[in-house]
Parts: structure tokens; sequence; C-alpha cells
């Protein structure tokens, strides 16, 4: 019996946005057994998912479930979608922010409700929003 499942959850007719799709394969046993590797739109981490034994199945999941997006820049505009809610609870989560009203982009704290900047209530004002960018690792020289 081959054991593919095909996944749930979505929105008919909506596909996952993404900026980087990859079909890999790994073995069970003595069968190949082929996965999707993918990484949403405004995520730094990869998924793995809509898999099977038949790489013609695992194809088919890519074409009927993502939609690859190429950008420009890494602004992703609020009308497009909101950060994931974070992963605790009363947390906040920091992003840079942009705002119809100031010029300059700036940090701003996503907690899954509502966008904040230290104290006031940026909600309504968030435009486009991105990650922050890993920090700055000095490189050593070795002479």
């Amino acid at each position: 019996m081959d054991k593919t499942y095909e996944p749930i959850g979505n929105k008919p007719g909506e596909k996952i946005k993404v900026d980087s799709i990859d079909t890999i394969v790994t073995t069970h046993g003595d069968k190949p057994y082929y996965e999707n590797k993918y990484r949403e739109v405004g995520d730094k981490c990869y998924h793995i998912g809509y898999s099977s034994y038949r790489l013609d199945v695992a194809l088919e999941y890519r074409e009927k479930y993502f939609e690859l997006v190429e950008r420009e820049n890494d602004w992703i505009p609020v009308s497009e979608r909101l950060p994931k809610k974070p992963e605790i609870d009363g947390d906040s989560d920091d992003y840079i922010v942009q705002t119809r009203r100031v010029a300059q982009p700036f940090i701003g704290y996503w907690d899954g409700r509502e966008w904040t900047d230290e104290e006031v209530d940026i909600l309504d004002e968030v435009i486009a929003w991105m990650p922050l960018p890993e920090p700055y690792k000095e490189v050593e020289d070795g002479n």
C-alpha cells in the first residue's frame, strides 16, 4: 500500500506563497521517499512536507499547493500577509516596519494581534514589514 497523504488545512484554491522550494529524496528502508522542502514568504526557517513515496505525487503537490513568489526586496506588504503569532503567549516578535507617517523604517513589535512601537499602538499605520536580518559576525583573519 502506498502511504501517500494529501495535505489538509489549506483553503480551497489558495496556494502557499513560498520564496524557495526543493524536492528532496531520502530513503525509508530500501524505498525512496520524496519530500518538498519550502520556505514561506517572510519566514526564516524551512518546512518539510507534502511528501510521498511517489515522485510524481510529490511534484503534483508542488504544483497544486505552492506558488513560488520572486521578490524585488524583502518587504512584505501587510495587505499580503501578517507575521505568524509568536510561539509564546503574551510575547512579541521584532520586525523592521514601514508606516505611512514615518519616512524611515524602524523596529516594530508584533504580538499576533497588533503592531506596537515600544509604547505606541501603530496597528493602522504599518504598511509593510520584514524579518530582522541575522546579526553581523566578524570574520577573523587567519594570518
